[in-house]
């Protein structure tokens, strides 16, 4: 059975009113709606938001990374330290490691991985 949040919410909701404990509602929940409707963890989440007084149920705001990324960042970046890695860029810049990839790609830098180093051998 496919149960909205808004109802999940709604019921979790009427357990705490009724002092329900967490694993008592969990129980409930999943025997009445099917088993994995939801998790102990949610519910404990939940239940912390009612007791702070937050009964609403609309999910909290959450922060964004930025999608896009100028290139002159990346490349001030990379001219600062001579040693870096996509994920050290990625730490510094708060974006995902697909987008320093790419960039780095699009900017012509290749990792040294990629490159063909047989001739090294001789």
């Amino acid at each position: 059975m496919s149960v909205s949040q808004g109802h999940l919410r709604a019921t979790i909701l009427y357990e705490w009113r009724c002092g329900t404990g967490a694993t008592a509602t969990f129980h409930n929940i999943n025997s009445a709606l099917g088993e994995n409707t939801t998790s102990i963890a949610i519910i404990r989440r939940w239940f912390i938001r009612f007791k702070e007084g937050d009964t609403g149920f609309e999910d909290k705001p959450r922060s964004e990374r930025p999608l896009a990324i100028d290139d002159s960042v990346i490349l001030d970046t990379v001219t600062m330290i001579r040693k870096f890695t996509p994920a050290a860029l990625r730490r510094d810049m708060g974006v995902p490691k697909s987008i320093v990839v790419g960039r780095r790609q699009a900017l012509g830098y290749i990792s040294a991985d990629s490159m063909d180093t047989s001739c090294l051998d001789r």
